[in-house]
This record gives C-alpha cells, structure tokens and sequence, in this order.
C-alpha cells in the first residue's frame, strides 16, 4: 500500500474572484493533492497568514492599494522561506527581476489555455515538496538540538529551579517556540501557578487566571494535561473553543499554538510544561512524541534532585556518629572535638585538638580550599576521602561528610571524620589481586567449604561459556563431561579437604556441550587459625595443545602415507622432508631425493635465477600451475599438477610443494569436455538432478527456455518449475517411474521465471554407478510452439466455419443495392416497345459493374479474413462524410435521412464504408439498430421515417453513429456485438459482430450508448497510438 500524501493548502491571491475562482479549480483538478483557497486583496490574504497555515502562496502581481511584490516583501518579512509564486498576466522583464530579488519562489505568466493551469499546478507541487523537505530537516535538527540541550541542562543542574529554568530558556530560544512555562497545581486555590518562565512573555501570566478544575479556565491545554496526566495541543489557537478566554492574550502576544506536557515521574506529577509556538500546525505528532519523552526527562530529573535533597538531610542525622566528630570555625580553628578525632590524629585528649587549626592536618592545602569552597556554595559534603597527616607526622586517609552551620556567632563547619587508612590498603590489596586474577589467562574460581562458587573471573565465561551469574551459587559439578568416574572426583576432595593441593588434567564439558581439557590446580584458602573457608581453582585450558599435539602425530602418519607426494624446501632449494610418494613419482627413494636441487627437479625452473624465483614469494603465497617432470630412474615424463605455498616456520620462509600425477585428470578432462560441449550446445533443455531431486546441473539451453540462471537453479528441485495444470498424482506416477530404473516420458505444461508457460517433450532417465541410481537426467524439447500452431489451426478451423456466414451476411448490403439498379432499369423500359435509352443503360451498367466490383473486393477481403484471421486494412486519410454518403446509397429506404458532419480520419475507404452500411441498414431496418416489441415493427416499414446522424466526438479523436429511433435496451448492450445475436425474426445476428471486428481491426473501441434523442448512439474512439 503506497504512502499517504499530505495535501498541500494554497493560498491563491487575485482581485479577479472570478478568475481566482476558475484557476482554485483547474489548480484542485489538475494537481493530484491541492487544497486551494482565495483572497480577493493583499491585505486579506496577510489576515489570513496570520490565523492559518499555508504551504505555498500564488498571487497576481496588479491588485489595488498593495501589489504582488509588496505583499511578496511582507510574506518574507515573517517567513523567508515559505514557497510564494508570482502569477500575473501584466509583468515584465524588470517586474520578473524585482520578484527574484525580493525571494520570489517562481515566476509565471497568466496565458489562455490549461496549459498554463497545468504549468502553474507543477511549479506549485514541487515548491511545497521542496519546502516540505526543508522544513522537515530543519524541525529534525531543531529537535535534536533540543533533545541535546535539554539532557545537558538535566545532566549539570544541581537543583530543581535550576532545571526549571533552564528547560525554559532553552526550549524558547529554539525554533518556533515564543515562550516557554512550567507551573505547579496549588490544590488550595485550584489555580496553577507558574515556578519558572523564559521567552516572549510580556506579562501573559499575568494577565491570565488557569484553573486545573472544570470551569472555562480549566478547559485549557494545561487544566486538561493536569487532570488526563497526558500531553495536550493545540495546534490553532484561533478558532479553538476551549481557549476562548485566554485566545486575545495569546494572539497579541504572536502565539499560534501551545502545548502542555505533564511531568510525570513514579506517578507524582510535578508540574506542567507549557510551551507555546508563533506558527499553527508546530505541534504535529513528531513534535508531540519528542516533547512528552522530554517531559518524562525533565520530571525524572526533578525526582533525582529531590530525592538527593531528602537522602543528603537523612544522612546528616546518620553520619552523626561517635566517631571522629569536629566543628571547625570559619577561620579554620577547631572548636569542638570528641575524643575518637583526637585518637585518629594522635592527640592526648579532645581539648587538646582545639589548641590546632584545621590546616594543619592537610598535606595539601588545596584538598582544604575545595573542601571548604564546597560547604560554602552547597551546605553539604559528603564522603570526600583525601589523605591528612596526624599530629606525629604520620599519613593516613580520611573519609569526611560534613555541612555548613549558620548560627547568630557566625559560620561553622560540622563534620563527621573516618579513619579509612586500613580500608584504603584492604581495597588496595584487593585490586591488586582482582587485577591479577581478573587478567590471567588462566580460569579463575572460588568456592565455600561446601564447593559453592562464589566467585569467577572473565577467563572463565569466556572458556566455559557460562556468565558469572550463571554459575555463581552453583557447584563446578556443572562442568563434568562425564570422562570421568567417582572415584576420580572423589580422590580429588578428599586431597583438598585436607588441606592438600591436588594437580591434574580434567575434560570439562562448555555449556555449547562441547568438551575441553584442563590443567587444574585446587588450592584451600584458609583464615588466621588455619581453618578451610573455601577452595581456589586455576585452570589453564590445554585443548589446543592437546589438540596440536595430537593432530602433529596425525599429520606425520597421513603425509608420510598420502596418496600425494609432499615436500618442504629451504631457501637453499633443498628439501628438508619428503614423503615416500614423492620419492615414488620421481623413481627414486627419499634420501636420494634430498640431494637433489629444486631445479633439478622441475623443468620450469632455472637454478642460476633460483634466488630471484624464491624471493618473488610473499609470505602466505600459493601457486597452482602443470607442468611435466622426469622420472630419475627411468627418464619418463609424466604430467603433474604442483601446488607450491610460501609458510614462516620460526621466522624462516618454508615452500610446501604437493605433486600429483595428472596423467589420468588430464584424460578425464578431455573427456569431460567433449562430453560438457556436448551437452551445453544441445539444442534440448537438460538437467541433471540427485537422488533426491536436487538440481545440480543445468545447461544453457535450460536458462534460455526456463529464465532461471544456473546459479538461481542449481540447490533448488525441479518443482519450481511447476504451473500447477498436474496434480499429485501425475507426479507420483513421474517418480515411481524413475525410481524404479525406468525412462518416464510425456509432455509436461512448466512455468518460465517471468510467470508465462510452455509445454515440454520430456524424458527423463536414471543416472546409475554399478547398479545403484545415483542421480537423474531430464532431456526437455521446448514443444510450445507446436502446440501454438495446433491452437491455430483449431482456430483457423474456427474462421472458416465463421467465413460463410460472414460472407453472407457482407454480400446482402451490394446484393440489395444490385436489385434496386435492376428494378430501376426494368422501370425505364417504355411499356409499348420495351426499349430503353442508351444513357440510361450506359449509367445503370456503370453503378451495376461499380457493385460488382464493391463485392468482388469484399469477397477478396473476406478470403483473406477467413487466412490470416482479421480484415485487411489500406489506411489512408479519409473525409467520413464522403464514405457516409457512399454508404448510404446502398440503403433503400427513400423516407429515411442522412445527416453527417465530416471529419478526416486514417481508415481504409472500403471496410469504412462497410461499417457504416451496416449501421445504416440495422438503424433502418429496425427503426434503431436495437429492437421493437410494439406490433406492425415489420423490417419494410420500421425505418421509414429514421433519421442518421455521423458526427465527431466531443474531446476526443473518432466519431459517433446515432439515430432517433427507440434505442438498444441497457441489458442488451453488452451482447449485440456477439456473433448471431439478433432481435428480428430474418435477421443474422453478424451486422454489428462485423461492425466490431472492422473497427477492432482499425485500432478503434467501439460502444453503445443512448442517443441524443433517444436512439441509439455508436461511439468508435481512435487510439492514437494505433
């Protein structure tokens, strides 16, 4: 389903309503999503910029007391980018150049025609796209610019009015937002009241009373987001009921819409964002969605600021403990001490404290300024931890919260002091061994005495696969693969158990189920009193060693017996190991081979420029290339394949050579590609497929015939040339057949890539090796184009039988008009003497031979309809009006009448004339080429007083045949053309199946409609493109 587009709303500017009339309803025809409105003067038109939204203005240039440009240089004084076009049937070259200066969008002269309409409906639709698009990047950048100054503001801001008024100034310096407000619900008064404002305000708060209760001032964006806990807009403050008593304030002040955002965090409401914008429509549901996630954002951030407000007082009455507990003066003398700060400092008695100052204690003088600083601007210090020096000298680390105190003697600073020193080297020692453990590479767990973990490290999730939540709370046990019996884990506890450190290898299994080797050591950790409190594991994983180990006397074993001969060579071009194959390839033994020289072994290289050969390797560096090698006992030369790659073995280059013997491939290859050439130039469809039907070859005659691609073939089955004309069964019988050994033949309806069909002969025969089937291939001749000429000769058939009956119904029309000649000439014979004169014969032979000749061409045509399936057609130009008159003197019916209005269209003269002739007689004969239920409709009289009409069609190319007479019944129009339908007893019923065929033939579409005065009316369109 395609994407909605947004109609686009036009302000059309011209002081002729009539003309602005006329071009807001070609613009709306025209223009697929146009919403066009009127201003009938400049001034009207700025009435209603200020109350609406417009995405594009058009506007004549010549209007009373302000013209175009002048309310073009007023647009752009508010809006500099709002799409404006000039349309004026008066400018000129200096008017076009004002506009342009003046940031006109486009510039367009009025002229006649809907041309010009259709011209000014395009320039509109692509500036309100273009506006559009601009718009659309700007509010993104204006939102995310938002978004990023609001989460700073929430991030630094310390206090709640510091986020309040912070989140207004921001929001009404961006974009369009006029003035922003944040206001509490007073539940005393009912009124809201603000606590913070930024921007274009002017005294409005003042000026206004809102209530979050039911009454008019409680019906607002704010009452209504204070009661619904939802975001609230309104997008034209104008003509919105609900903001009638604050509406004159508000446009006054330039706002066009508004928004109320609660602020909401764990369900307490703190207060309602109002912000309010100098454009309608601002608030769109982009708009809305950014500003109510804002909105969760700042009333979040409110919470966090109270809620440390609230913990900060809590734990000034906690942190109030005997412990190192001090009042230190403003001046820095100590003034008050317990006795536990003077045993942290190392003072005889707390009096004694009080002969010090607080700056004695500090080894740097700036921890003190900061400190103080702090308690000065925040009242509050918490948990600060520095390092002071005590009265004999000695450092050690405090941990300090204190707060300011004002009292009528001055400023104090009250404290609470903590001897951290022990910590701090607990926490030390700690991260020391947390580090160490935590970048071993080995795994790394504790448990308890009873083999709970309670610990593991990185190492470990990364070789078990398990999180550390996970496995923490559960036993190693988790780990057993099962390689190991009871007695095994049991010989392992009891060692630990007592005290012991057992060493060993376990196979442990992941949590993916695979296993993996360990070199484990266990170790009890102990208290002071030596007691077991827990276990440490250190595990360093060996698999791959283990592996590697393994697979070296693997690898050893399977080269030394490969069926390949493997050599590695020094960068002195001798070998260092060979293997026996390779030693057999070259008729000799292994340690012979040793002493031969690379070069001496392959033709294609030259001993004397072997350094050069060596050094064009880089590191990593395979060749695959044939050449030919020279068997040492014997001289033989045999074909070989060689694979040479480049390895670093301990930093020195190393080449593995493997050699083949390609004597029996290079033979096979031969043969395979005299059989592959055979198959790809089949002039059949072939496939090849395995035992489960999976396609694994085809050739290129199948992607001609099919559409597919090898690539898109091969792994799929044939089914996916299926086009559903076989059932199930006609498949089943397919695959029992072959199954069974044997050749399934038969024709088979498949479907091409691009959907259309065709018939295939198809054989399709087992694939077998030593009995068994390995697989099938199918043989397909494209038979499409037999079956086509079957159909056509079934359909040639089918014209044929149609050709006499055609043919008698066409020779009637020349027949009838052929007696009419012969009775006239009966009628001049003088009754007495039975002569005639000489003129008279000399015209009727000539009108007698010319409906002679009028048959004959029809016969002609008609053969060469009933061959080739269509009437033969000599286009030229030609007047209807002749052809009419022509037509119309084949039909004898002296009351009828004619009248025609001439055009000239392409047609051939002769089956153009047929057309009409039989149009003529059918209107005739039945009084309209429809049919009469009313008694005496007899065929001699039905049309005696009709009246034909040819004349062209409005709009269109072609022309239209309509009489006066009763007219085609509506439920009848649909058949009339068919074959054999007639409604008159004598009648053929192939009048109108010929006048079809003859117009289909012409590349025109006929219909039947009523006639202007209740006839019947034939409409043939021409097409064009025909």
């Amino acid at each position: 389903m395609g994407e909605t587009v947004e109609s686009g709303r036009v302000l059309h500017v011209d002081d002729d309503d009539e003309f602005a009339a006329l071009t807001a309803e070609y613009l709306e025809r025209t223009g697929e999503h146009l919403d066009v409105e009127t201003a009938a003067s400049a001034s009207d038109a700025l009435d209603r910029l200020d109350d609406d939204t417009f995405d594009c203005i058009v506007s004549d240039y010549e209007m009373p007391v302000m013209d175009g440009l002048e309310l073009l240089e007023a647009v752009r004084e508010n809006d500099s980018d709002l799409p404006f076009i000039l349309f004026t049937g008066t400018g000129s070259e200096q008017v076009a150049s004002d506009a342009i200066a003046r940031g006109v969008t486009d510039y367009l002269r009025k002229r006649p025609g809907t041309e010009a309409f259709e011209l000014l409906a395009n320039r509109i639709e692509n500036a309100i796209e273009q506006y559009r698009a601009t718009r659309r990047a700007e509010r993104f950048d204006r939102l995310c610019r938002l978004v990023r100054e609001i989460n700073r503001v929430l991030v630094r801001a310390e206090t709640r009015a510091e986020i309040e008024r912070r989140v207004c100034e921001v929001i009404s310096n961006i974009g369009p937002y006029h003035f922003a407000w944040i206001g509490v619900h007073d539940a005393d008064t009912g009124t809201v009241e603000p606590r913070a404002t930024a921007g274009i305000e002017a005294q409005y708060l003042d000026d206004v009373e809102i209530t979050a209760d039911e009454s008019a001032t409680g019906q607002g964006p704010t009452g209504q987001a204070i009661r619904t806990r939802a975001p609230v807009v309104v997008e034209n403050i104008s003509d919105d009921a609900d903001y009638d008593p604050w509406r004159d304030d508000a446009l006054d002040r330039g706002y066009r819409a508004s928004a109320a955002i609660p602020l909401i965090d764990e369900d307490r409401l703190y207060g309602v964002l109002n912000v309010y914008a100098n454009r309608t429509g601002t608030f769109d549901d982009r708009e809305r969605d950014v500003l109510a996630e804002l909105g969760t954002d700042i009333a979040h951030a409110i919470g966090r600021v109270d809620r440390l407000v609230r913990e900060k007082r809590y734990e000034r009455i906690v942190e109030n403990l005997p412990m190192g507990v001090y009042r230190v003066a403003a001046d820095g003398d100590i003034v008050d001490a317990n006795a536990a700060l003077a045993d942290i400092y190392g003072a005889d008695s707390a009096d004694a404290l009080r002969d010090h100052t607080a700056r004695e204690f500090y080894l740097d003088e700036a921890d003190r300024t900061v400190l103080r600083e702090r308690l000065e601007s925040d009242g509050l210090v918490q948990d600060v931890e520095l390092q002071q020096r005590t009265l004999d000298g000695n450092r050690i680390w405090v941990s300090i919260t204190a707060i300011r105190t004002e009292t009528d003697d001055g400023m104090y600073f009250d404290g609470i002091l903590q001897d951290i020193t022990a910590r701090k080297r607990r926490e030390r020692q700690r991260r020391q061994f947390q580090s160490a453990v935590e970048h071993a590479g080995h795994v790394v767990l504790i448990t308890d005495t009873d083999g709970t973990i309670t610990y593991v490290n990185d190492a470990f999730e990364e070789v078990t696969g398990y999180a550390a939540s996970e496995a923490i709370g559960r036993r190693p046990s988790m780990l057993q693969s099962g390689q190991h019996g009871d007695p095994f884990y049991r010989n392992l506890w009891e060692t630990i158990s007592s005290g012991e450190v057992w060493e060993g290898e376990i196979v442990n299994q992941r949590k993916d189920g695979e296993q993996y080797i360990i070199d484990q050591t266990i170790a009890p950790i102990t208290d002071d009193e030596g007691e077991i409190t827990g276990f440490v594991a250190i595990n360093r994983n060996v698999t791959e060693r283990k592996e590697r180990e393994l697979n070296l006397a693997f690898l050893k074993q399977a080269i030394d017996q490969a069926g390949i001969g493997i050599g590695t060579y020094a960068a002195d071009g001798y070998a260092t190991y060979v293997n026996e194959r390779l030693a057999e390839l070259f008729g000799t033994d292994r340690d012979d081979l040793r002493t031969r020289h690379m070069a001496d072994l392959d033709p294609d290289l030259d001993r004397g420029r072997f350094s050069r050969y060596w050094a064009s390797f880089d590191a990593g560096e395979r060749r695959i290339y044939d050449t030919r090698i020279e068997r040492v006992d014997s001289g033989e030369v045999i074909p070989a394949e060689i694979v040479t790659s480049r390895v670093e073995i301990d930093g020195e280059p190393y080449q593995v050579n493997t050699v083949r013997d390609a004597t029996n491939r290079k033979r096979q290859k031969r043969e395979l590609e005299r059989y592959r050439s055979a198959v790809e130039h089949a002039g059949h469809s072939v496939l090849i497929t395995d035992t489960d039907g999976i396609i694994e070859y085809v050739n290129d005659a199948f992607e001609a015939m099919s559409g597919y691609s090898a690539a898109e073939a091969i792994g799929r089955t044939p089914a996916m040339l299926r086009s559903g004309e076989h059932d199930d069964a006609f498949y089943r019988n397919l695959w029992e057949t072959i199954l069974a050994g044997d050749v399934w033949q038969g024709e088979v309806i498949n479907e091409r890539k691009d959907g259309t069909r065709y018939v295939v002969d198809q054989t399709i025969a087992p694939i077998t090796d030593e009995g068994s089937i390995t697989g099938f291939v199918a043989i397909n001749r494209d038979v499409s184009a037999l079956k086509e000429y079957e159909r056509e000769l079934e359909a040639q058939n089918d014209r044929l039988k149609q050709y006499g009956q055609t043919v008698a119904h066409d020779l009637r029309n020349p027949l009838a008009l052929l007696d009419a000649e012969l009775k006239q000439f009966e009628a001049r014979l003088d009754p007495e003497d039975e002569t005639v004169g000489t003129e008279s014969v000399r015209r009727f032979c000539t009108d007698i031979g010319t409906t002679v000749d009028r048959m004959q061409a029809l016969i002609d045509d008609l053969l060469a309809m009933a061959e080739h399936g269509q009437r033969v057609l000599a286009a030229e130009p030609t007047s209807i009006e002749a052809v009419a008159t022509d037509a119309w003197e084949q039909i004898d019916a002296p009351a009828a009448t004619l009248s025609v209005e001439d055009i000239e269209i392409d047609a051939d003269p002769d089956r153009l004339r047929e057309l009409l002739a039989n149009l003529f007689r059918n209107s005739v004969e039945h009084g309209s080429t429809g049919s009469r239920t009313e008694a005496g409709d007899a065929v001699e009289h039905a049309g005696d007083d009709v009246h034909v009409r040819v004349q062209p069609l409005d709009f269109t190319a072609g022309f239209a045949v309509e009489d006066d007479g009763p007219g085609i019944p509506e439920d009848e129009r649909e058949d009339v053309f068919e074959h054999g339908f007639t409604t008159a007893e004598e009648g053929t019923g192939f009048g109108l199946a010929i006048v079809e065929q003859i117009a289909e033939a012409h590349g025109w579409s006929v219909s039947v409609t009523d006639g202007r005065d209740g006839g019947a009316r034939f409409e043939f369109r021409v097409d064009e493109n025909v």
